[in-house]
């Protein structure tokens, strides 16, 4: 696991508490899972396979977003990318905020990544917001046309900013 679930686990620590969580991610996946199921700030969690896309998985999803009244998305890393897009265009009002964490050229082969950018340009029109953790890869999601650069922004990824970190603490 890289930088994406310790950004999401900087998310579940420091929304405000009259923010319900939810969240869907690998029960299995260590560190942060064992973190995650013991959360006071998790009200109900979803078991959501790393790297597999199920027709079950997503249906029960869906359910899980329906059941719970769930407004906001906020998905991370492709495969979870996949599964929130298909949500958005089945549940209208879901507002789905999807950030990238390494849009790469590195496939293992040209049909995976000819796939990938094909779901990427076809995905692009089911999120709300796109949210890209450096300006390199910004470049690169409007390159590929999987996101538009008036809802593509930049947040860094959880990497603080010392300039601003040592005003603050003075």
């Amino acid at each position: 696991f890289g930088g994406g679930p310790r950004h999401v686990n900087q998310l579940v620590e420091q929304l405000p508490n009259n923010i319900e969580i939810y969240l869907g991610y690998p029960l299995d996946g260590d560190p942060y899972a064992l973190m995650w199921k013991t959360s006071n700030r998790i009200k109900a969690s979803f078991n959501l396979p790393y790297r597999k896309f199920s027709l079950s998985v997503l249906f029960n999803l869906i359910d899980f977003v329906k059941i719970n009244n769930i407004e906001i998305i906020h998905s991370h890393g492709n495969g979870a990318g996949v599964y929130s897009r298909i949500i958005k265009r089945i549940c209208k009002n879901v507002k789905v905020i999807h950030t990238y964490h390494g849009i790469s050229d590195e496939y293992g082969s040209w049909i995976k990544g000819y796939i990938n950018n094909l779901l990427g340009r076809i995905l692009n029109k089911f999120s709300d917001i796109y949210i890209c953790v450096s300006n390199g890869e910004k470049q690169l999601a409007l390159k590929r046309h999987f996101s538009k650069d008036a809802n593509t922004f930049v947040i860094y990824n959880g990497i603080p900013n010392p300039h601003v970190d040592a005003k603050q603490g003075s």
